[in-house]
Formats: C-alpha cells, structure tokens, sequence
C-alpha cells in the first residue's frame, strides 16, 4: 500500500494551501497554525531514486492526526514517543511541545 506512515513531522503552516487529511476534515490549515503530517512514500517519484524527497507530507490538525491515529486497523504506525516519533519536534515552540506530550501521551 502506497499509502503506508513511514513516519511523522510538525511544524507551523507556511500557508494557507495545505488541506487537512483528516476524514472529516479536509478544511484549510491556517498559516501559522501547528500542523502534523504522516510521512508516506512519494508515488511520484520512483523507489529506485536516492532523491530525499521520497517521502511525502499529508498534513492534518492535530486533533485529526490523533483522530486518524484511534480509527481503523491496529497495524498503523502509532506514535510512542513524541519527541523521538515527530521530525521537526525539537523545532516548535515550548508551548506546542507540552500540548504535544499531553496530547499524545495516550496513543
């Protein structure tokens, strides 16, 4: 499945044109605003390629992540540690990082 979380990133909407991924979702994430994305093979470039840009973003709030990570198959990738699973964590703001911790302290 193409589809597969490799792994997981946050950071802060450069923009206004990334949409939500969540199922209910799918609105504008607000430039500025705290942003989560699971991290996927890239369909368009080939798996042969050493290109860093393999991997591709879909970006979620981050109550949609935590709502995509309680649905569906028990196989997905599951966050154990915020710090270690999220790429660009030790970039946010001190405020995000403890609401991150709360937050996901149940996964």
């Amino acid at each position: 499945d193409s589809n597969v979380t490799i792994s997981f990133g946050c950071d802060y909407a450069k923009t206004s044109n990334a949409r939500c991924h969540g199922k209910l979702c799918e609105d504008e994430i607000s430039k500025g605003t705290l942003r989560l994305a699971r991290l996927i093979r890239n369909p368009f470039i080939p798996q042969a390629s050493n290109r860093a840009d393999q991997l591709m973003p879909l970006y979620y709030h981050v109550q949609c992540l935590i709502n995509y990570l309680r649905s569906g198959s028990e196989k997905k990738k599951r966050i154990n540690d915020v710090e270690k699973d999220f790429q660009g964590f030790d970039q946010l703001k001190s405020r995000d990082k403890e609401r991150m911790k709360k937050l996901f302290q149940y996964e």
